[in-house]
């Protein structure tokens, strides 16, 4: 039957449709279709990068796992850093060498890390610093184009990450 009627189309016997009529079917017959696709592909999105081979189904829901950049305690770090000074203690016992001092050996570890506060044991971003380097020059800048002093770069650097670390915004006299 198809054959016909585009035989007839081509022959002229069908009626002509008019370009706002064509357009008004095309909707009433795609809208519908492409709401119901739509609302079918609801949880596609979350499957995106998903399958077999994805790492993200071996990530736990409650944050990254210990040992990467950023996360933990200061005691879950020091205790980390003890055992690996262990393992390589062992080793050089192992070959005969002479052992460390695990204890000081802890303790100069920690101290060569400039993102950790020894105080309050909590870890400063490297990033979260230059941010706050950046925003104490700005405010020396603006407090020197309306003829005030500059403060000192390093105690207004400081008192930054102290009130970030606190959750307070800064209050400046700017």
């Amino acid at each position: 039957m198809a054959p016909r009627l585009v035989a007839a189309a081509l022959r002229g016997k069908l009626r002509p449709v008019e370009f706002g009529t064509l357009i008004w079917i095309i909707v009433l017959i795609v809208g519908p279709l492409a709401l119901m696709l739509f609302a079918d592909a609801r949880g596609m999105f979350d499957e995106v990068g998903g399958g077999a081979f994805s790492t993200e189904q071996y990530r736990p829901a409650h944050g990254p796992t210990s040992g990467s950049r950023g996360d933990g305690t200061a005691a879950e770090r020091e205790d980390e850093i003890r055992q690996m000074l262990q393992a390589r203690n062992d080793r050089r016992l192992a070959r005969g060498e002479s052992p460390l001092d695990l204890e000081a050996e802890v303790g100069r570890l920690l101290a060569l890390d400039p993102t950790v506060d020894p105080g309050a044991g909590t870890r400063v971003d490297g990033d979260l610093r230059d941010e706050a380097r950046q925003l104490a020059i700005a405010r020396n800048e603006r407090r020197s184009r309306r003829g005030l002093e500059p403060l000192d770069l390093e105690q207004e650097i400081e008192l930054s990450l102290e009130q970030a670390m606190a959750g307070g915004r800064a209050e400046t006299g700017v």
